[in-house]
């Protein structure tokens, strides 16, 4: 499992209106999880785009002991 902080992506979303005559705005977050195989060890990142630019934040690893 990951934990990601979705602050920062969060900054670039932009309110869109509902369709078939409901009342309100949604918000969308699109993003993909960047998992980076190492000689040890993994670690992941997540991506997403602002206005064209692709943006990486580090995530927290949560591992199961089971």
């Amino acid at each position: 499992m990951i934990r990601f902080d979705v602050h920062e992506a969060a900054k670039s979303l932009i309110p869109t209106r509902k369709v078939s005559g409901q009342e309100g705005f949604y918000y969308r977050l699109d993003f993909d999880v960047i998992i980076l195989f190492g000689s040890t060890e993994f670690s992941a990142q997540v991506a997403w785009k602002v206005n064209g630019v692709e943006t990486r934040s580090t995530v927290a690893m949560i591992y199961d002991e089971d």
